[in-house]
């Protein structure tokens, strides 16, 4: 029987009630966050609380949430579960979460702040303490099955360490800290820096407006993929879109990552670095264009994805052009480097495995074309047409990937390629 999951973003909370012929399931995952899970066993009411802080701060914000804080997140989920029909007698706890993620002493140790905190409010309010994991060093998926009350808890490791990719266990780790930070510190494109900033501040703004502009600068998408899969907010190597980000998230807490990713500090990039960036950033973007426009004549389900991987699919060469490092330092291609970038940041494993390979398709396979084929002739066609950074690059496309989008040539793909290229003047 299938499952209705009800995921509960960033600093928001959801009730659920058993009457629906359908189980439902409340979903999280937290990392110096805590999950707060209330059951009524004898009603079968549950609630589920993502509370990020132990305490409303002094100088409220504008569209501040009361479930962001543990003292104000606590009681306003017990009054809404008493108001569907819950007694406070009958309430048992499950609390998860509370990791230390970060380096540094005691009191920059806000995981275990919120633990704290978690357990006072819940005593205050009489409730007990049925199961508890907490602390560490990692991030915790919770699930509570509405039905019979079971919360189930998933470790989620650290995601960089668990790649398996060989190419990549092959390359010297020279300089590879130095590249991430140094991208991680590189200012994205100010006209959409702007736009997003503008969008940002709006709650009404749809999902795919906040796309439209992030897959428009490789940096600045960077920036924001790498800060959603980063433990702190629980999701490692979990969002490998911008609608993910809003789903898990909420579109409050995504909204302030995306504030903080256009305030990076411009920096003093010589001239012809400027130049060589800025073709990198106009090839990513053609071939993200390109790859949407693919995945959603050839293959639907990859559309969004395709978007991401095409956007990031040069993270590499940007990393070498900003560090002002060659491949031969590094012991590997721009391709190789995406991946081991792109690894570092956590992002999904079929996002980095399209990087890596994007340049070397699978020849033995066969069926739909995959996220890879997508990028590998995206990537391709932009060269062809010149919107490359790399004249000497090979323009050799692969008759297998052909094959998997059944043609034998691109002429019937060029009209509708020409005409989005050119909707985003690009052409």
């Amino acid at each position: 029987m299938s499952v209705n999951q009800v995921w509960v973003p960033v600093g928001e909370f959801r009730i659920a009630t058993d009457i629906n012929d359908m189980p439902i399931q409340l979903a999280t995952a937290v990392g110096s966050c805590v999950a707060v899970v209330l059951y009524d066993m004898e009603k079968h009411i549950g609630g589920l609380l993502h509370v990020v802080l132990p305490g409303k701060r002094l100088s409220i914000r504008k569209n501040d949430l009361n479930s962001y804080y543990v003292d104000t997140g606590i009681p306003l989920l017990i009054e809404e579960m008493i108001n569907e029909g819950a007694s406070i007698i009958n309430i048992n706890a499950t609390i998860a979460g509370g990791a230390k993620l970060f380096s540094g002493g005691p009191e920059k140790d806000i995981g275990n702040k919120n633990v704290e905190a978690v357990k006072t409010h819940l005593e205050i309010a009489g409730i007990k303490v049925n199961d508890l994991d907490v602390r560490g060093n990692f991030a915790r998926e919770i699930k509570l099955d509405i039905n019979t009350g079971k919360v189930s808890l998933r470790k989620i490791q650290k995601y960089a360490s668990k790649r398996k990719f060989k190419e990549m266990r092959s390359l010297s780790d020279v300089n590879l800290k130095n590249i991430s930070k140094k991208i991680s510190a590189f200012p994205p494109d100010s006209q959409a820096s702007s736009a997003l900033l503008d969008v940002a501040h709006n709650p009404y703004v749809s999902v795919d407006k906040f796309q439209n502009i992030i897959l428009k600068d490789i940096v600045l998408a960077g920036h924001i993929y790498r800060m959603c899969n980063s433990p702190y907010y629980g999701m490692p190597g979990k969002i490998s879109s911008i609608h993910q980000a809003i789903e898990y998230l909420g579109k409050r807490k995504f909204s302030r990552i995306c504030i903080v990713a256009t305030m990076m500090k411009h920096s003093h990039a010589s001239s012809k670095k400027t130049l060589q960036i800025k073709d990198i950033r106009i090839h990513s973007l053609s071939t993200a264009v390109i790859a949407r426009h693919l995945a959603v004549r050839y293959s639907p389900e990859f559309t969004d994805d395709a978007g991401t991987a095409g956007i990031l699919h040069c993270i590499g060469k940007l990393g070498f052009t900003i560090a002002t490092v060659n491949h031969y330092e590094f012991g590997g291609d721009y391709s190789q480097l995406g991946s081991r970038i792109l690894g570092e940041w956590n992002i999904p494993d079929r996002i980095v495995k399209a990087v890596t390979m994007h340049q070397n398709p699978r020849d033995n396979f066969s069926g739909k074309p995959d996220l890879i084929d997508l990028i590998h002739l995206s990537c391709m066609i932009c060269n062809l047409l010149g919107i490359s950074f790399d004249i000497s690059y090979n323009l050799e496309i692969s008759q297998n990937v052909l094959s998997r989008f059944g043609i034998s040539g691109l002429e019937p793909l060029l009209p509708g390629i020409f005409e989005e290229l050119r909707s985003v003047k690009l052409l």
